[in-house]
């Protein structure tokens, strides 16, 4: 793969955003070298929390393709660091990160004697709604450097990491920098293709550079080929996803192409196929075959599952062929008989992002209301304490009570005076009259 093969191995090489790297390796060098002063003298450095937070992570964020991981990744080559990753493809919670990952963060060198460094990969796409709030913890403990990359750095869900962080914005390559870096390669792989057109590819490609390298060796191996390809890599006949994975489970289509049409849309075929492939697969009278048919549609998915989080955990690009070829292999036995039906992957990943927040959500009110009874219980007792203490400390309400008797005793004395009232006038009236 051109991606993997005309891969900058020094940081130097790097194509565009020079001041990032620049800054990046200043953030890394001061840490270090605080690192060894605070060894030498055997002493924390002292720091006000504000500055200190602002050294703990540096946060690389910007478009798709243009050399975050890659910077990361040849960061760690050139300082001959051991470093502790996390991806959104692991399975983690917030129990690993408790007992893992944290623990792990205190050692400021491996076992090898190298330099620890953190590592989180695309912090703005973890599904675990509790997840910032871990890494949050995980900052107020480290002891080592962190490094984390994102595409949408104001993304609301990353507040809380924001004060964290030394901010390192990558910008898009220019389409200068992009024809710089490709015409070596297109002179060297013979490939036939003009200016303007290779201007083109860059701009439908939105200067993602991996894509335009993926896709002009594409544009390369399909040249003479029967498929019908514009300059963007798009078929202009059959540009719909769904009419792609129809012909992508189609008999009648040669396996060439069917590589072809699999880089058309590499990220969303494989999960239509996910999708489509019980209902599509070619019917047997011998149900064995037919179940061995779906066993193998199964395993092949299996294995590009895992090729896949290979790829995007470790930046194992040199796998992207065989993903191709086993996509060809987990339709081998299907054929596209009626309509081909959108994968449910994104609907299901939402309604699981809305079923979380909404768990965390009740937990948040029953503890609410918990501590709220507890509040309750602790005010009752208050009271009733009060209560009992107080004849003891208020002596003089013995003193209170002969003036209350008092009191009550005083309309006694005012009644004896006025005798003749109105009411009793009218009573004695009435009596006269009855009597008469």
């Amino acid at each position: 793969m051109f991606v993997d093969k005309y891969k900058p191995q020094i940081l130097e090489n790097i194509i565009g955003n020079k001041q990032c790297i620049l800054g990046i390796q200043n953030w890394f060098e001061k840490w270090d070298t605080e690192n060894k002063n605070t060894n030498q003298e055997g002493k924390q450095i002292s720091k006000t929390k504000e500055s200190k937070s602002k050294d703990i992570c540096a946060l690389l964020f910007g478009p798709s393709g243009i050399g975050k991981t890659l910077t990361v990744e040849l960061l760690i080559k050139k300082y001959d660091l051991n470093p502790i990753t996390l991806s959104p493809d692991d399975k983690i919670d917030k129990e690993y990160i408790l007992n893992t990952i944290i623990p792990s963060l205190q050692n400021k060198k491996s076992y090898s004697k190298k330099m620890n460094i953190f590592v989180i990969h695309d912090i703005d796409c973890y599904d675990d709604y509790g997840f910032i709030s871990s890494v949050v913890n995980c900052f107020k403990e480290t002891k080592i450097p962190v490094i984390a990359t994102c595409n949408n750095r104001y993304d609301q869900s990353l507040k809380p990491i924001i004060p964290y962080c030394l901010d390192i914005k990558y910008q898009k390559l220019s389409i200068i920098d992009i024809m710089q870096f490709l015409k070596p390669i297109i002179k060297l792989e013979g490939i036939s293709i003009n200016e303007i057109k290779l201007k083109q590819l860059i701009e439908d490609f939105d200067y993602d550079l991996r894509s335009v390298l993926n896709n002009l060796q594409l544009y390369n191996a399909t040249a003479n080929s029967k498929v019908n390809i514009s300059t963007n890599g798009k078929d202009k006949t059959n540009s719909n996803i769904f009419e792609i994975t129809k012909q992508f489970m189609s008999q009648n289509v040669e396996m060439s192409e069917k590589q072809t049409l699999y880089w058309l849309n590499n990220d969303i075929i494989p999960l239509m196929i996910h999708e489509n492939y019980p209902i599509n697969n070619i019917k047997m009278k011998n149900d064995a075959i037919y179940l061995n048919n779906i066993s193998t549609s199964i395993a092949s998915l299996s294995d590009l599952d895992i090729f896949e989080k290979e790829i995007h955990t470790n930046g194992s690009w040199e796998l992207l062929p065989y993903t191709a070829w086993l996509s060809v292999k987990a339709v081998e036995n299907c054929h596209a008989k009626g309509q081909i039906k959108f994968t449910s992957f994104f609907e299901k990943r939402v309604s699981k992002k809305i079923t979380m927040n909404i768990n965390d959500l009740d937990s948040k009110l029953t503890n609410k209301s918990k501590v709220e009874k507890q509040t309750k219980i602790e005010k009752t007792e208050k009271t009733e304490k009060t209560k009992k203490s107080s004849p003891k400390t208020k002596l003089p309400t013995k003193n209170t009570k002969p003036k209350i008797a008092k009191v009550k005793n005083e309309p006694e004395t005012i009644q004896e005076i006025p005798k003749k009232t109105k009411p009793k006038t009218s009573k004695t009236k009435v009596k006269l009259i009855i009597e008469e």
